[in-house]
């Protein structure tokens, strides 16, 4: 197999439809990719904006159980600092007797003239020390069952209201929400109780309470696994009294990435079905036209016969950019056709005017002596010339006769320009001065007497350069003319 073969043969292992291919399917990767990030950051998004809605709306609610009790602002301050004196009925159930309705009972007993949901700030001061803090009690595990039902309501991981200062690495327990039969403690994990404090704050909820004290609007804080959102209610004693609602979206998130995966893959193979129907398309309309046109050329470059390539490209009806390539085509060939005419009638012709010049050249060298010894009957001098014409045929040429016995006629000489026009112009130059210098003249008279000659029939106005010398043998007289031809050399028989 030849160089040639093996290239052709390594182009044609992959061609349009393959190189399409790879395009497609790296396109499609690429867009699945794409979708699957772009997808997972929208939905991220949309569940930030959705967790974010939910606790803000759960933080407004909690504020207003708060509030809904007129001395709300003293019981706070009550409970902070009161935290270890209290006894607190945690997570009761009303449908029983419990510690906080015997509590309420003993209140009644106490302060007849009170209506406990109503209790404003200037009554609950009023109260004996003992009163106060069983009133304390009783809001503060009413409130605590409140909470409880909005954690469960709306299935709230973690509902809890604390306190805390700048720098925020610390939060102070004032209530935590509830679920039944949970176990409260100070352990992590379980629910604390009234006065708890939590010194592990990561820097990401720090930077959230910060910016929820500052803004006085509710922050986010992203830790992973869970999204907590931190509202601001106010301060206490001093103290920045804030909501905390935190959501595990471990399964949510597990959820919106299988989703999102989903979504991508059938993304994918919507675009790997569509990439083969376009490969399909790109085959039968545009590659098996263009693969009969290169099996059409490459016929055409084998046979030369132009009528295979008219009836093939004929076949072809696309009405678009590869209708008109296969009516090129159809065009090429039959411009080949008219231009190997062409060069076949060109080449002919050039044979024949190269058989003329051959012919033309011989006629034109058998006009120059050509046969030395020259003159052998004498032995006192001796003469020798030959001529290359730069093409076929020329105007230079050389001549030498005998005038008489004693004198040796020479002639060198270049005729203007080249080819037939030249030789021409040569012959009739050379016999002008052959003539002239027979009659026994000078050199200077016989190029006086030619150029008169030549000058009173000349059309085109061509010129010759001539030298001519008479040289006499009895003596070495060379006598000789030059009418602006170059010089010759004379040399010594030793050599300079």
């Amino acid at each position: 197999m030849t160089e040639t073969n093996r290239k052709e043969k390594k182009k044609r292992r992959f061609g349009i439809i393959g190189q399409v291919a790879i395009l497609f399917i790296l396109g499609t990767i690429l867009v699945g990719v794409f979708t699957y990030f772009s997808q997972h950051k929208m939905s991220e998004k949309s569940v930030k904006q959705s967790t974010e809605l939910r606790a803000s709306s759960i933080s407004a609610e909690v504020k207003s159980a708060i509030e809904q009790f007129p001395a709300h602002q003293a019981l706070l301050s009550y409970w902070y600092e009161h935290d270890d004196e209290l006894d607190i009925d945690y997570d009761s159930d009303y449908r029983a007797a419990t510690i906080t309705e015997q509590k309420c009972w003993l209140l009644a007993q106490h302060q007849p003239d009170i209506q406990m949901r109503y209790v404003n700030t200037i009554e609950f001061e009023a109260m004996p020390a003992e009163d106060q803090k069983l009133y304390a009690e009783i809001i503060y595990s009413w409130f605590i069952t409140r909470l409880n039902e909005i954690k469960r309501s709306h299935k709230i991981d973690f509902l809890f209201c604390f306190l805390s200062t700048e720098p925020y690495d610390k939060q102070y327990f004032l209530f935590s929400a509830s679920d039944p039969y949970a176990e409260r403690g100070t352990e992590y994990g379980q629910v604390y109780p009234i006065g708890k404090v939590a010194d592990v704050v990561t820097e990401y909820t720090q930077e959230a309470m910060k910016d929820c004290v500052e803004s006085k609007e509710g922050q986010l804080a992203d830790a992973g696994k869970y999204m907590d959102y931190y509202s601001y209610l106010g301060q206490v004693d001093g103290q920045e009294f804030m909501v905390g609602v935190t959501y595990d979206l471990s399964e949510i998130r597990a959820s919106v990435n299988a989703q999102t995966r989903r979504e991508s893959e059938l993304a994918m193979a919507y675009l790997l079905g569509l990439a083969v129907i376009c490969l399909l398309l790109i085959y039968f309309v545009a590659l098996r036209p263009l693969k009969k046109i290169q099996r059409t050329i490459q016929l055409y470059k084998e046979t030369k016969n132009s009528a295979l390539v008219f009836d093939s490209m004929e076949k072809i009806k696309a009405h678009n950019e590869i209708g008109r390539l296969a009516d090129d085509v159809s065009g090429l060939a039959q411009a080949m056709d008219d231009y190997l005419g062409k060069i076949a009638e060109i080449t002919t012709e050039k044979e024949r005017i190269g058989l003329e010049l051959s012919l033309a050249s011989r006629i034109q060298a058998s006009m120059l002596p050509s046969l030395f010894p020259a003159f052998p009957d004498r032995h006192e001098f001796d003469v020798y010339a030959t001529m290359e014409p730069a093409k076929e045929i020329g105007g230079d040429f050389y001549d030498f006769f005998m005038i008489d016995d004693d004198h040796l006629g020479l002639v060198i000489a270049d005729v203007s320009g080249k080819g037939i026009p030249a030789a021409l112009f040569m012959m009739a130059c050379k016999i002008i001065i052959a003539n002239n210098a027979n009659m026994g003249k000078s050199p200077a008279q016989i190029l006086t007497d030619s150029n008169t000659s030549i000058t009173s029939n000349n059309p085109e106005e061509m010129f010759v350069t001539i030298w001519v010398g008479i040289l006499e043998l009895s003596t070495g007289l060379l006598t000789a003319a030059n009418a602006g031809h170059e010089y010759p050399m004379l040399k010594d028989p030793d050599g300079p």
